[in-house]
């Protein structure tokens, strides 16, 4: 039953890449299409053998922050195999990201996953070993691996209880994939149950924890420069409320209660989770008739109501020079984002009901008493109260760091488990 949904899911990969691609040149993102030449190269597995380095460890990522979270493994995979290192990504900040590693020696887009396109890039690539990373189980690329005699091994594994109860609507095809992982190294308990039972062997699973929680910033490079700014908008002596990662749904949340915030002495940052989203933003900014300033140039606005964070690499810093965050994906369904990555920070950390991607870290969080649940109706009640209350702000940001702190330590579990599977099987 697995090959045939797997020869299923190879006959409709046509049409459902053709189907993305029609989306995204009618959606508001189609920005992201500039290089579609060159990302169909890549798609197809069309560029010259001579631009591989062979016999690579291979590395998949789906974005910037797994292949941010590799940052600290990466090196030490190199030196473990004494091979070049090649990363594969989903997307091209993603790649980007990757390429500024020293330690990486080839990046590319992942091949669609269809499986003679993963068969080509796996006989051309010959991995020594293939580690995916978080949650990208791509069926033909896994399949091709093992059909070659390539060790797969999970790297920082996830799956919510949403998602492995739908995976298991597909249950043949997990237990087909799943059955020949060399190891996985997952990042909790709950998240190695989820995994035995769609099919990985027992004996293969492993909870070292969460790598992404080992390179939160603590010291964030631009956080005087951000402060800086927040003196020259005039935003002296007010309480600042930073919104990471943002959708549509809290956006509009936001502005409706801005007004009420700038009158209680609160300004609020909102750093948007997709920045090619940004002349959408700016519209409803305007058409909610909420003053606003924009982070890449002076509106000329003083003391406005908003500032968009519009430019990457800024987040961390604008948590370390807020007061309170908050963290976006949460009201908005996406599952939630790095609930941690303010918490390090001594921020008290509000977040909405979605935190499937998160939940191990939002129920310390909440029990340690360094966060609050919100919803869109109590959001703008529990700012301006947690504003207004100096010893709770202290007590839930000292919170807010110990519980970090308590998350970390995951890396060198990992890597002790890769060298432990070496010296077992040479």
């Amino acid at each position: 039953m697995g090959y045939f949904l797997l020869i299923l899911l190879n006959f409709l990969s046509p049409l459902g890449a053709l189907a993305v691609l029609v989306f995204f040149f009618i959606s508001p993102r189609r920005g992201v299409l500039k290089k579609l030449r060159e990302e169909l190269r890549e798609r197809f597995v069309l560029y010259p053998y001579t631009e591989l380095f062979t016999t690579p460890v291979w590395v998949h990522c789906a974005s910037v922050g797994e292949v941010n979270s590799m940052q600290a493994i990466i090196p030490q995979l190199k030196d473990l195999y004494n091979k070049p290192v090649l990363i594969t990504t989903n997307t091209w900040a993603g790649r980007a990201a990757a390429l500024k590693n020293p330690d990486v020696d080839n990046v590319y887009l992942i091949p669609f996953d269809f499986y003679p396109l993963a068969r080509k890039f796996v006989r051309l690539v010959k991995p020594v070993r293939l580690f995916i990373v978080e949650g990208e189980l791509w069926p033909n690329n896994i399949m091709a691996c093992e059909n070659n005699n390539i060790p797969v091994c999970i790297i920082n594994g996830r799956v919510s209880a949403k998602s492995a109860k739908r995976y298991k609507l597909l249950a043949p095809l997990f237990r087909l994939m799943l059955k020949n992982v060399s190891f996985a190294a997952l990042q909790s308990e709950e998240i190695k149950q989820r995994y035995i039972s769609l099919g990985l062997r027992p004996e293969a699973a492993h909870a070292p924890g969460n790598i992404k929680y080992d390179n939160l910033r603590s010291n964030p490079p631009r956080a005087a420069e951000v402060k800086d700014f927040f003196n020259k908008i005039n935003w002296q002596g007010k309480k600042i409320l930073v919104c990471g990662s943002t959708h549509i749904e809290e956006e509009t949340l936001i502005f409706k209660n801005a007004e009420r915030f700038s009158k209680e002495n609160i300004r609020v940052v909102i750093a948007p989770r997709h920045l090619e989203r940004k002349t959408a933003i700016i519209d409803a900014l305007k058409k909610s008739g909420v003053t606003y300033n924009m982070l890449s140039h002076e509106n000329g606005v003083r003391d406005p109501a908003v500032l968009v964070a519009d430019a990457m690499g800024w987040l961390t810093s604008f948590y370390a020079a807020g007061d309170i965050a908050f963290v976006g994906g949460t009201i908005a369904k996406k599952g939630g984002h790095n609930l941690l990555e303010p918490a390090i920070l001594s921020k008290p950390v509000l977040f909405g009901p979605y935190v499937y991607n998160t939940p191990d870290t939002a129920d310390a969080l909440l029990k340690n008493g360094a966060a609050r649940a919100v919803d869109k109706q109590n959001f703008a009640d529990v700012v301006i109260q947690i504003s207004k209350d100096k010893n709770a702000l202290n007590q839930m940001a000292g919170a807010a760091l110990r519980t970090a702190r308590s998350f970390q330590g995951a890396t060198a579990k990992t890597m002790e488990l890769i060298r432990n599977y070496e010296r077992t099987h040479k």
